[in-house]
């Protein structure tokens, strides 16, 4: 992604980033953050309290590691 920045002389900065995604099914997932020690794993749909519904762009996975004492 270019981003165009106008500078208070009239001239432009330019940067550049770029932005990666990777996609995992959800069974998978679950199982990644429950072998990383997460619990209470709940997935709803985006930003709401529902389950996700199939054709969904993004779900929301919810989880809690416990907290180990010192």
């Amino acid at each position: 992604m270019d981003l165009f920045r106008l500078n208070a002389n009239g001239s432009w900065d330019r940067a550049f980033e770029e932005h990666r995604e990777r996609a995992w099914g959800r069974e998978e997932l679950e199982t990644y953050l429950t072998e990383a020690g997460f619990g209470a794993v709940t997935v709803t749909g985006d930003l709401t309290s529902r389950p996700p519904a199939a054709e969904e762009d993004r779900w929301i996975f919810r989880c809690q590691k416990p907290v180990r004492p010192r």
